[in-house]
């Protein structure tokens, strides 16, 4: 099973590039709504999209394996989208994608130092409604999550966290606690770029994918493709992972 992660930064022609990528099923942030675009070949039955915000849209994309969608409480509708597999031995595959408006609070626009708390308590009410509703093992949770472990340490000229405040560390803590392995470190014990700002040089890590032990054996290979961010495809690098289901 090929899994893919991706922000495609609302590109249109890189839906034909993810396709060429052959993915199995993929996880994609910022993806440019093709329910616009008529006659377009890659939406199909077992394609699901979530509108995020205004113009930003994310899907669950799968060219052949059938999937359901998954339904949450209201209240977390327009930050995360899961479907389960059920073609294969049933997969859970939950897309994230760090809504950096959780910032602000929703009516007077007021800035709130409450990302990572709201970020952490959706995530944990998500996985305990999956495996009490929906007797759910076998889970992958991947996307761009707007942030990671460095940013602890403020290592460009901006400063993200104050000092002493592991609030990174405390989150991607929290997500192996849960009982998640981090895909991207069984091959790769450094941080890989997966993110490029246009005024920085820096290669943040800020997509990432996680899933249950037993997934995590059966990952026979993962790949973060650098090649996107040179040729300026988009600015995050899709995370290509393959299992032996």
């Amino acid at each position: 099973m090929r899994v893919i992660s991706w922000n495609m930064k609302n590109k249109k022609s890189n839906w034909t590039f993810l396709t060429g990528l052959s993915p199995d099923i993929a996880l994609i942030q910022e993806a440019y709504n093709l329910n616009n675009t008529p006659n377009n070949s890659h939406i199909n039955d077992h394609t699901h999209k979530l509108k995020v915000k205004n113009k930003v849209n994310n899907f669950i994309y799968s060219p052949r394996n059938e999937s359901e969608r998954i339904s949450f409480p209201g209240q977390f509708n327009n930050n995360f989208i899961c479907v389960k597999m059920t073609n294969t031995k049933e997969i859970f595959l939950l897309s994230i994608y760090g809504n950096l408006h959780w910032h602000k609070a929703p009516e007077s626009g007021e800035k709130l130092d409450k990302w990572f708390t709201i970020f952490a308590g959706q995530l944990a009410i998500i996985m305990t409604h999956l495996k009490n509703q929906h007797n759910a093992r076998d889970i992958i949770i991947a996307g761009d999550f707007n942030c990671e472990r460095r940013m602890d340490d403020n290592p460009t000229s901006t400063t993200f966290m104050k000092n002493g405040e592991r609030i990174n560390s405390l989150l991607f803590d929290f997500i192996l606690g849960m009982g998640f392995k981090n895909c991207v470190r069984k091959f790769n014990p450094k941080p890989q770029r997966t993110y490029k700002h246009n005024k920085s040089s820096y290669g943040w890590e800020l997509d990432h994918m996680f899933c249950t032990a037993e997934l995590y054996d059966s990952l026979e290979n993962i790949e973060v493709l650098d090649s996107v961010i040179q040729t300026e495809l988009s600015d995050h690098n899709p995370i290509i992972a393959n299992f032996s289901i």
